[in-house]
């Protein structure tokens, strides 16, 4: 047994139980490697005799130890063949091992386990069980630890069966919960396969493909609370040599359901797209019928593909390499008008011919038309309280990356204004280490003026060059006008509830308001802003002590003896309250005044 302080506090001596060879005295060996000294904790047990049985499909059992040293075990009758799933509910224990032992003493399989809640489970599976025999589940807890755990005994056989690239859908339906399932297929060197996995009922399984010498070549998780389609392994798999190929589903759900597949070989190329050429339509007739588009890319282009006149109800689109890597997919469904979804991939990884391959889920058919962009993104700098840019494409779904120095600490806000044409954009802002910050969806059709994020200015994390990204998903070419502010801090004060008006004052655009003021769990507040006033639109929030929002709204213009009133809300919770009117954008609201001035504020 190999032991290392930075990898984990517990281990297991071997594979767990050793069936002592003969009588005598035994030793304990520690072979110190280490450059430091150090110390090891031993605790030897003899292995408990049985305290229990289990029945597969029977009734959960609960086993608890209350003296430290405890330990149980559990005997079960199997078959040589059969899969046993173990399911371990209601666990109190802080630490243990689970473990299945055959009657000689070797060790199958094992889990460590913590404390569950709920529906929470853990599972101990082996598939398959080596010999027709009496199994021995021993549960052994850490240390000094004490606790129960349920244990649920599940017996069964794979489901098998064959499937086939371009053929039917085939549904694998277990009967018994940690049922699994293999299905095989003849593949050939090279081949280019894709599987599709759908109305997923499994609470948790994988599908793993292996080849026909053993060797696990992809894997897929599925839950069916997430979502109902997958692909394998994230798109195409390249077959590395020809013989009888597996898809093996590894089931860990205590109930049962089903999972249909849907497996077809990477159609070979039926056209070719052109960048800014003129759009290719394809179509299916046939159930399983799928189609593949090429075209030439340049390491460090952008690619963009327009999907519209879709009539199919479900289907992949996936952009690959020549090696049949998948870039990106998106899940595309019917468009009418100038609706329309679009694959990007920033940038082309290698000077290439690419294909997009288009996979219809299930028995769906239909047609689509494609239309390719590719582009280089345009560049630029952009200073915080400096001038404005304007940042004009000139190819649909061209980005654009403008950098700026910032130092942690710093505030800054960005507007975006003068939009046009863009039918759908996104605004980023990346810190040097490549973190998303922010971002801000724009839309000419929408254009009042836009800022980043709805919060007021962002406050910058580390010293370094940051870069404000335009990810331009639109089929047409468009410009916005970008300026970025270098606001001072937000004003805060303090104001009292039942007492005199607070007048606060902001002198930029990006600065922001923070009011505190002590408040009484079920005490009710109503706050006005009032008379005196200069600003025009803004947000007002109050903020519980943990920062949640107890209340929010846009006011509006509230400039000479006009007032606004927030509330009445009822404070949830003792502690310090906060008026929070962030910054927002003079370019938005302009029509009704600036956005910065002076602010009466009045709480009772």
């Amino acid at each position: 047994m190999w032991t290392d302080s930075d990898i984990t506090p517990y281990y297991l001596l071997g594979t767990g139980t050793v069936t002592l060879p003969q009588t005598g005295t035994y030793t304990l060996w520690v072979q110190n490697f280490s450059i430091t000294t150090g110390s090891e904790t031993f605790q030897l047990y003899d292995v408990p005799s049985p305290s229990g049985t289990l029945t597969s499909g029977g009734s959960g059992v609960t086993v608890t130890t209350t003296t430290p040293g405890q330990e149980e075990t559990l005997t079960f009758s199997g078959t040589a063949g059969q899969d046993a799933s173990i399911f371990v509910t209601n666990v109190s224990t802080p630490v243990a091992f689970v473990s299945l032992l055959a009657s000689s003493g070797t060790l199958l399989s094992t889990i460590e386990i913590g404390p569950t809640s709920g529906s929470e489970y853990y599972i101990l599976q082996c598939d398959p069980l080596p010999a027709t025999d009496t199994y021995t589940v021993w549960v052994q807890h850490s240390g000094s630890y004490t606790g129960s755990e349920t244990l649920q005994l599940y017996l069964s056989t794979d489901l098998t069966g064959t499937i086939t690239a371009g053929g039917s859908a085939v549904t694998a339906t277990t009967t018994t919960p940690g049922q699994n399932a293999q299905y095989t297929f003849s593949g050939t060197t090279g081949e280019n396969v894709y599987l599709m996995l759908t109305d997923t009922a499994l609470q948790e399984a994988f599908v793993n493909l292996i080849a026909p010498d053993g060797t696990y070549i992809g894997w897929t998780w599925m839950d069916s609370d997430i979502g109902p389609n997958y692909q394998f392994n994230g798109g195409s798999i390249t077959l590395p040599q020809t013989g009888t190929y597996t898809w093996s589903i590894q089931n860990y759900s205590p109930t049962t359901g089903s999972i249909t597949m849907q497996m077809d070989d990477v159609p070979t190329p039926s056209g070719t797209l052109t960048s800014g050429g003129s759009a290719v339509t394809v179509t299916t007739t046939t159930p399983g019928q799928d189609e593949a588009l090429t075209f030439s890319g340049t390491a460090g282009q952008d690619a963009s593909i327009f999907v519209t006149n879709i009539s199919t109800e479900d289907a992949f689109v996936n952009l690959m390499t020549s090696s049949g890597t998948v870039l990106g997919s998106i899940e595309i469904g019917p468009t009418s008008g100038s609706a329309f979804y679009t694959l990007q991939w920033d940038p082309l990884p290698a000077t290439d011919t690419y294909t997009v391959y288009i996979q219809h889920v299930g028995s769906y058919t239909g047609s689509e038309t494609f239309q390719l962009y590719l582009s280089t993104d345009l560049t630029g700098t952009i200073t915080a309280g400096g001038s404005a840019v304007t940042v004009t494409t000139t190819s649909p779904g061209q980005n654009a990356k403008y950098t700026f120095s910032g130092t942690a600490g710093e505030n800054v806000f960005l507007t975006l204004t003068g939009v046009t044409s863009f039918q759908d954009a996104y605004v980023n802002l990346l810190a040097p280490d490549g973190t998303n910050l922010g971002w801000v969806w724009i839309d000419s059709a929408f254009d009042l003026g836009f800022q980043l994020g709805n919060t007021g200015s962002i406050s910058l994390p580390q010293t370094g060059t940051y870069t404000l990204w335009l990810q331009n998903i639109s089929p047409t070419a468009g410009s916005v006008t970008m300026q970025l502010y270098d606001p001072p801090a937000d004003v805060t004060g303090t104001i009292t509830v039942g007492g005199s008006p607070v007048t606060v004052t902001t002198t930029s655009v990006g600065q922001g308001v923070l009011l505190t003021f002590n408040g009484t769990a079920g005490q009710t507040v109503t706050t006005t802003i009032g008379t005196g006033s200069t600003s025009g639109f803004g947000f007002v929030f109050l903020l519980d002590p943990d920062s949640n929002i107890v209340d929010d709204t846009l006011y509006g213009y509230v400039g000479g003896t006009d007032t606004f009133t927030f509330g009445p809300d009822t404070l949830p919770t003792t502690g310090t309250y906060t008026i929070w009117m962030p910054a927002l954008d003079v370019t938005i609201f302009e029509a009704y005044g600036a956005v910065y001035g002076t602010e009466t504020v009045q709480i009772y």
